[in-house]
């Protein structure tokens, strides 16, 4: 799950959200568009304002859009592989860039260890 807030004063109505995900995690269905801009380790998902459906006149200030936009699983194999001298996948960021109605790009960078709860 992914929780954007509008956390200023003036309703969003012309947003994008992009998630850049470390395709090692994500299910074989993603849950969202992908786009061919990828990278060794990571693939693009863009959703618009229009993709959120329960927000059909924007983002009111003090809204909270909480959505799956990324299906994605953690096995036990990608977990401990940083452990068994593999590249350690649990270290791979998860980035999130909002844009939205000319403002500058809020983005936010977790590695996918810190999104995952056992």
């Amino acid at each position: 799950m992914i929780d954007i807030e509008n956390v200023g004063s003036v309703t969003l109505r012309d947003y994008r959200v992009d998630i850049r995900f470390p395709k090692d995690f994500m299910d074989e269905h993603y849950g969202a568009e992908v786009l061919p801009s990828e990278t060794e380790t990571h693939k693009l998902i863009r959703r618009t304002g229009a993709n959120f459906p329960q927000y059909p006149n924007g983002l009111f200030p003090g809204d909270l859009l909480t959505d799956e936009l990324v299906k994605y699983s953690v096995d036990s194999v990608r977990y401990h592989s940083g452990q068994m001298g593999k590249r350690n996948l649990m270290q791979l960021p998860v980035e999130v860039t909002v844009v939205a109605d000319g403002m500058a790009p809020q983005r936010v960078t977790r590695p996918i260890r810190e999104l995952q709860e056992f």
